[in-house]
């Protein structure tokens, strides 16, 4: 074999092997090109799922709102109607007391 075959065979071994490492690097671009699309696609479903469950918790909290309005407007009507009461059972201790004191009088 003369020095012109042995460098004709190490120049294709080295192509070669440069055609190795290229094709490994773009395998394994590839495969890193899925897994980031796969873990985009993970993301995205739990975006989803957060979004969701957000939305569960908006109407919710809604809801305890319009209970909470519900409940103060009941509790008006009440305080109302203590005071009402208060009022009634203040004038009827003064027309007790007058009785009383007609009664002690006579």
């Amino acid at each position: 074999m003369s020095i012109k075959d042995t460098c004709i065979e190490l120049g294709d071994k080295i192509q070669g092997e440069l055609v190795k490492i290229r094709t490994e690097q773009r395998l394994l671009g590839e495969d890193l090109t899925h897994r980031i699309t796969g873990v985009d696609n993970r993301v995205k479903d739990l975006d989803r799922k957060m979004d969701a469950g957000f939305a569960r918790v908006d109407e919710r909290l809604t809801g305890l709102e319009g209970r909470t309005d519900s409940i103060e407007g009941r509790m008006e009507v009440v305080q109302e109607g203590q005071k009402t009461m208060q009022a009634t059972q203040t004038e009827m201790l003064r027309i007790l007391v007058g009785i009383q004191r007609k009664l002690d009088a006579a």
